[in-house]
């Protein structure tokens, strides 16, 4: 994949670009006539694709995003995958961790969906440090009548351990 990738993204000519993405999008089982409008897109706007000569060759990290920028559908779609594709495990690493954290030995009786739901607003849901739970624990207690309100200090006072506690 990083090979196809390396190949796609240094591609001088618009020839070379196609010929380096066919194989690519075999595998995908694209059709022919999206195939066919693949080509046509890269031949129409392959100058504007073309990274410049600002950008160094070995840079495959920018040249997708400027290539993709002087794209145009179905080539912006294609090259767009380049760009959110990991060629190396870290990103299942830091999921199996997180998948770990979460799914520990006070867990064991989580179902799978859970945990999927738990990942998924793990890795994609706001930090904690910017939620304000306020509104939330709002709408809970106005929801429905809840057991108590305002605590009763004349039954708390005749709990049996409140007086052990405070003697």
């Amino acid at each position: 994949m990083v090979k196809s990738i390396i190949n796609v993204t240094t591609s001088k000519t618009a020839a070379e670009f196609i010929s380096a993405s066919l194989p690519l999008l075999k595998t995908c089982n694209i059709p022919q006539s999206e195939t066919n409008a693949f080509i046509d897109s890269v031949l129409e706007y392959f100058d504007e694709m073309k990274p410049g000569g600002s950008i160094p060759l070995k840079d495959y990290g920018a040249r997708p995003y400027h290539m993709l920028r002087g794209s145009k559908e179905p080539v912006s779609g294609f090259l767009s995958s380049f760009c959110v594709i990991c060629p190396h495990s870290m990103t299942v690493e830091r999921c199996v961790s997180t998948y770990n954290m979460l799914y520990s030995n006070l867990r064991t009786s989580s179902s799978e969906d859970n945990l999927v739901n738990r990942l998924l607003i793990y890795w994609n849901g706001a930090p904690t440090g910017c939620y304000d739970p306020r509104p939330a624990v709002q709408k809970f207690l106005l929801v429905k009548d809840r057991r108590m309100k305002l605590p009763t200090v004349s039954t708390y006072v005749e709990r049996e351990f409140v007086k052990i506690f405070f003697n």
